[in-house]
């Protein structure tokens, strides 16, 4: 596992930000919708998983 360093989190952050805005066109154009389809597969995934 890598080090949890300044220039690490730096670089996962832009590359969340990246797969986010890749991922606007599938789940919707603005910031709301997609974070609300996100959402939406998150709590999914949740009720699919066993208890």
């Amino acid at each position: 596992m890598e080090e949890w360093t300044d220039e690490f989190i730096c670089h996962a952050q832009q590359g969340l930000v990246a797969m986010v805005k890749d991922w606007q066109y599938d789940f919707g154009p603005s910031d709301v919708e997609s974070a609300a389809m996100h959402i939406w597969s998150v709590l999914r995934l949740q009720s699919d998983s066993p208890q």
